[in-house]
Order: C-alpha cells, then structure tokens, then sequence
C-alpha cells in the first residue's frame, strides 16, 4: 500500500512539474562555493558550534564540518550558514 501511495505522488509530481521538495518536504540546499550554505524546509538547529552545525531535515539529519562556521539569518524555513565549509554529511533519522 505505502508503495502504490509513493508511486502515485512520484507520478503527480513528474505529469504536473510540480516541485519536489514542496512535494516530499525535502531540504532544499544552495551553496555559494564553500564558504556560504543556505537551508530551506528544514525542521531545527540541534547542535551548533564553530566547527559543526546539526540540522535536523524531514528525512534526515544534516551534518555540517567546517571552520569558523555561522548562522548568519535563522528564518522559520530558512537559514544562512557563512564560514569554511568542509563537508557535508546526511545521516538518516
């Protein structure tokens, strides 16, 4: 049943265009180099330090490495992270 209800979503989205993220509820990620990390649709901030910032997805829970890394805006569904970015890691929930 959770298949036929997953297909039918995946077939909706691909006939009309619409887009995923909207759709799934997923993250969506823009990065500008390695130096700035924008986040939308994402859930809450669970860990943060200089080196490492946690964030919590629908899906998943995203793991940023780096070096002098900050939040530099933190919306209801979207935030900024500015720094050296290092790696980034998914980890499921």
């Amino acid at each position: 049943m959770e298949k036929q209800k997953r297909t039918f979503k995946e077939d909706v989205v691909r006939r009309f265009g619409l887009p995923k993220d909207c759709v799934y509820g997923d993250c969506l990620i823009h990065m500008v180099g390695n130096r700035e990390l924008t986040v939308q649709n994402y859930r809450n901030v669970c860990h943060f330090e200089d080196s490492c910032i946690v964030i919590n997805c629908k899906h998943n829970r995203m793991q940023i490495h780096g070096k002098k890394l900050s939040i530099t805006y933190y919306l209801e569904d979207e935030l900024r992270i500015e720094g050296y970015i290092g790696s980034i890691e998914f980890v499921s929930l």
